[in-house]
């Protein structure tokens, strides 16, 4: 038997007005960095980075789109291993774990232009390393580029 934390977990990842709920905070969160940055690239040039802004856009995509294929009946949680009966025994499916904002798009049977398959592309990046001051790697595949931490 579900312990009654998996049985709120389940009921509140299968609910697609919660995830466009936080998509939208996190837009919110990024309009308001995005109309500080200038101020602070004035102030200190140290904080001039823009990925803490593409971060929150592509989270809000992220989160719009689980929410739709969340809508269209993709199930948002599956059994974990070895936690049968245990509190934990419930975890995000893969599905819906996963960052590929294009993957995703495609899955909703969305039609996309270049342009916004570039963007998602791109918003796909920024979700994967800007979690970090210095990316994941030296060389960022998107732009040919090592990506910057605003330093110079």
């Amino acid at each position: 038997m579900a312990s009654q934390a998996d049985l709120d977990f389940e009921a509140e990842a299968k609910l697609p007005l919660l995830w466009q709920t936080w998509a939208r905070q996190h837009i919110v969160a990024a309009n308001l960095v995005r109309n500080g940055h200038d101020a602070a690239k004035l102030a200190a040039p140290l904080h001039t980075s823009k990925m803490p802004i593409l971060l929150s856009y592509g989270l809000a995509a992220e989160n719009l789109i689980k929410g739709l294929l969340i809508a269209q009946g993709v199930i948002p949680v599956k059994p974990a291993k070895g936690k049968a009966g245990k509190t934990g025994a419930l975890k995000l499916s893969e599905e819906i774990k996963t960052h590929d904002l294009k993957a995703m798009f495609k899955k909703a049977r969305l039609t996309l232009t270049e342009e916004e398959k570039d963007v998602l592309k791109k918003l796909t990046w920024a979700v994967k390393t800007a979690k970090h001051p210095v990316g994941t790697r030296a060389f960022n595949p998107l732009t040919k580029t090592r990506p910057r931490c605003g330093l110079r």
